[in-house]
């Protein structure tokens, strides 16, 4: 039997004390899940290093000289999609957490958040499923609820079973792939359910079916966490 492969990580930091006491933390106490491969000050850096140790996942600051991280994970996302993102930041407001997700990233973290939030993000991420931490998570769905509540309270929709059970799913932060070994069905099918989804509700994203079934009481709130 193959050992389990390590998660490859590089993080970015213009703090070397962060980043030092960060590799230091998580591999005391995760020796044998995740890897540190590389570290970056910049942006820049952050480019050069992914593209010379194609890591399973990037952690990595907002504010960052050069490059930022919101610049950095869009570059990061075209040249190498199936490199994950997380942001590690300080900043908890909307144009950032937005920006960030808008250019890609998978998830992100609250640089207030606890250590099982941060390891629980690193593994979510690492199956490129979405994570954000409790505080983000509460930010994240405030402002859309806002945002959305008047257009979709009074818009009846109907959805088949299939439909209500992949928003569910969605909540859960499972994969296509998940979902369809959940339900039994192609991700093919899987995905049209999905579509279909977002153009009822007039969504962009999962982000979007999530916060309508928050709205809708299909699920709990306690399934974005």
């Amino acid at each position: 039997m193959n050992p389990i492969q390590p998660i490859k990580i590089i993080i970015a930091d213009d703090h070397e004390f962060v980043r030092t006491s960060f590799k230091t933390i998580l591999q005391s106490q995760y020796p044998l899940e995740i890897e540190f491969i590389a570290e970056a000050a910049s942006g820049s850096e952050l480019i050069e290093a992914v593209a010379l140790h194609l890591p399973d996942i990037v952690i990595t600051d907002i504010q960052m000289p050069e490059m930022d991280g919101i610049q950095a994970c869009r570059e990061i996302k075209e040249r190498f999609p199936s490199i994950s993102v997380l942001a590690f930041s300080m900043f908890t407001d909307t144009h950032n957490i937005l920006g960030m997700l808008k250019a890609g990233a998978t998830g992100y973290l609250a640089k207030t958040c606890n250590m099982g939030e941060i390891i629980e993000g690193i593994r979510s991420v690492s199956r490129h499923q979405s994570y954000y931490c409790s505080t983000i998570s509460e930010k994240l769905y405030g402002t859309l609820v806002n945002s959305n509540q008047k257009r979709l309270k009074n818009k009846t929709i109907l959805f088949g079973t299939q439909e209500i059970k992949v928003m569910r799913l969605i909540c859960r932060q499972l994969s296509t792939k998940e979902i369809a070994v959940e339900m039994r069905l192609s991700p093919k099918t899987v995905e049209h359910y999905r579509q279909n989804i977002l153009e009822k509700i007039g969504a962009r994203n999962v982000v979007g079916i999530a916060v309508y079934a928050l709205i809708h009481e299909l699920v709990k709130y306690s399934d974005l966490l």
